[in-house]
């Protein structure tokens, strides 16, 4: 029997199943502050009215959201005072401040390495995702039309917060979805963050349902071959592309579309990315490389 994805602990809804949509740039977010201002916009009309709870990067807590809360992120992309070497901002609706929700948005911007780079995020239910792919295929790729990306995914997924302090009695449970469900991405976003920026050419970190393939990924790749029998789609953005593994999502079982993209892609994912499963290197690189 398949496990349960969710995960509760001392009340807090530590792991969510979710839909995510995630997209990594590199380079620096003030070159890309339209597309950022859409993905954020389009996602506020989704989650804005359940978000209760937000962070940045130097808070170093959690507080209850505030009037001026879904203003600072494009505050600090139009005020050149407000740049700073790190940027970063999650909202979170779950009941409490320890909790992870399936309605939540974050963005994290490394400005001071010497390869910027960023990611952003929309976590929606993955009920949505199931009762109709399509619309949840159309809202992704409006989430990365405006933006010149590196690379990214979308499809299910689960949200949890590593740096949570209730964290360590999640990482098992992290670890058992992740080999029970193979179509459900695991996310650490900034641990994939810092595994690209070491990465000496553009990658992609795992096939998800969408996987995003930026210009600057297929310039050096050269576009791949898919094969069509398997129902695999791609459909072009004005800065990259979108690959489709075939009609409808899945967390396990029929896989076939996402080993056939896998394989295609399998060179240009990134190597040497840092543990996803407490420090057990070799567990996380078997995980990665499920597609390949």
């Amino acid at each position: 029997m398949p496990i349960s994805i969710d995960y509760w602990k001392d009340k807090a809804h530590l792991v969510v199943d979710c839909a995510e949509t995630i997209i990594y740039w590199r380079g620096s977010v003030f070159e890309r502050v339209e597309g950022v201002n859409h993905f954020y916009r389009t996602a506020l009309q989704t989650i804005r009215e359940t978000v209760k709870w937000y962070e940045t990067e130097s808070m170093g807590e959690v507080r209850p959201v505030q009037a001026n809360t879904f203003d600072l992120l494009p505050r600090w992309l139009k005020e050149p005072r407000s740049r700073r070497g790190m940027m970063g901002l999650k909202l979170e609706s779950g009941d409490r401040a320890e909790s992870s929700s399936n309605m939540s948005f974050s963005i994290f911007c490394d400005e001071e390495d010497p390869q910027p780079m960023g990611y952003i995020r929309l976590v929606t239910p993955s009920g949505a995702l199931e009762r109709d792919p399509n619309a949840f295929l159309h809202t992704s790729l409006n989430l990365a039309e405006r933006l010149t990306f590196e690379s990214g995914s979308a499809g299910y997924s689960i949200n949890w917060d590593r740096n949570s302090d209730l964290a360590p009695s999640a990482e098992q449970y992290v670890s058992r979805i992740a080999a029970t469900y193979l179509g459900v991405e695991i996310e650490d976003p900034n641990t994939t963050l810092i595994s690209l920026q070491n990465s000496e050419r553009p990658a992609f970190k795992r096939v998800n349902w969408i996987t995003f393939l930026g210009q600057n990924l297929t310039s050096v790749a050269g576009f791949p071959q898919f094969d069509n029998g398997v129902g695999i789609r791609v459909h072009n953005l004005p800065n990259g592309s979108a690959v489709v593994a075939g009609a409808v999502p899945h967390r396990s079982g029929d896989l076939v579309a996402y080993h056939s993209v896998g394989r295609s892609l399998a060179p240009f994912r990134v190597r040497e990315h840092a543990a996803l499963f407490g420090s057990d290197d070799d567990k996380s690189e078997h995980w990665l490389s499920t597609f390949d």
